[in-house]
């Protein structure tokens, strides 16, 4: 196993983002961050020895693969307010390969908890009050998680809370090698982290969580149930101090009205984040419209719609009939009257939305094949 990786850093002349490579043969860099093509051998550089990883988890999914879960991404469903054109802003040639450097802690752990419970009983007599309990236990179990050790400018905010802290498969990873993560012109970042800070600051706080969602999970069901007053405390056993360890990302940046951002895949292709995506003003503007315009036309249309059925004449000597006849007219006319005075249905303007965005995927997709 090599004890030392020498990566080559230089600084985007473009952005000024500091760009990590672990290929020196590299002639041309393009920056994962603006997109722009960097002559290696114009840019001052400087290497850097780091302590090599202990793991790596390798590239599964394709560029391919990325770009075709990205469009689905974008795409979404009919219920999205997503903007029309958001395929027209992404370049899927801008997207970049990055390894973030994470420690792999494991081990077991055993949690102490109490806290009040109140939930609705019910009496023999039907009436119903609020019982309180307190309640308490041990929570026994394992864990292996990824967190992240890196902290700076070089990924976005919403990417570093992503990968804070990360799920592990044990079958993913494999011992390193220099010859994974060179050749292909992935962007590395170097750790600057110790074991000890990422731990307080991630991993305590990700095992604390996890015992209190299996702690909730022993109590009981109980109607209306509210927990009150939790107290937690924990130890653990490390089974190792923190194994560093290289975690792949594909990344794609893009920008929307002079505001950036970002959809995410991790390398083995089971976990996808973005940001929040760009909203079609125009179509929230509109169903606002519309809202208003069904609110005055029920207001015409019912009171119309009810002196039709008030005073619609007698045609039929049965009455039951008859009522049922301008119950029928009451319904159609209030329904016809605000339909035409209306605006179009929130529904439908999401569908056509959603419609013209899947003019965009398919394009991409169709390239794609």
């Amino acid at each position: 196993m090599e004890n030392t990786l020498k990566l080559i850093q230089l600084r985007c002349p473009n952005c000024h983002s500091t760009l990590s490579r672990a290929d020196k043969f590299e002639t041309q860099i393009k920056c994962p961050y603006c997109s722009s093509t960097i002559e290696v051998a114009g840019v001052a550089q400087q290497a850097q020895d780091l302590a090599a990883p202990e793991r790596v988890i390798a590239f599964k999914a394709t560029e391919k693969d990325f770009e075709r879960a990205i469009c689905d991404y974008l795409l979404g469903t009919e219920k999205d307010y997503t903007v029309t054109d958001i395929f027209d802003k992404v370049e899927m040639d801008s997207a970049t390969a990055i390894y973030l450097p994470m420690y792999l802690f494991e081990g077991k752990y055993e949690a102490i908890y109490n806290c009040d419970i109140e939930y609705t009983t019910k009496g023999d007599d039907g009436k119903k009050w609020t019982s309180t309990e307190r309640k308490g236990g041990t929570i026994k179990s394992n864990y292996a998680l990824l967190c992240l050790a890196y902290e700076g400018q070089e990924i976005p905010d919403e990417l570093a809370h992503w990968t804070q802290t990360f799920p592990y498969d044990p079958l993913t990873a494999q011992p390193f090698r220099a010859e994974l993560i060179t050749g292909e012109g992935y962007q590395i970042l170097p750790h600057n982290r110790d074991r000890e800070t990422t731990w307080y600051k991630w991993g305590a706080a990700a095992i604390k969580e996890q015992s209190e969602e299996q702690a909730i999970e022993q109590i009981p069901d109980k109607p209306d149930l509210k927990i009150k007053n939790y107290n937690s405390s924990f130890v653990h056993d490390e089974k190792h101090e923190g194994r560093m360890i290289l975690v792949p990302f594909r990344l794609v940046n893009f920008t929307y009205e002079n505001k950036k951002y970002f959809v995410t895949m991790d390398g083995t292709g089971e976990h996808i984040k973005g940001s929040d995506l760009p909203q079609d003003k125009e179509a929230l503007k509109q169903i606002e419209i519309n809202k208003k315009k069904d609110k005055r036309a029920n207001w015409i249309a019912w009171p119309i719609a009810v002196l039709l059925f008030i005073f619609t004449p007698s045609f039929i000597d049965t009455w039951i009939i008859m009522f049922a006849i301008r119950l029928v007219i009451l319904i159609v006319v209030a329904g016809a009257i605000a339909g035409i005075l209306g605006g179009e249905s929130e529904k439908n303007i999401l569908k056509k939305a959603y419609k013209k965005r899947k003019e965009g995927y398919d394009k991409i997709i169709n390239s794609l094949n």
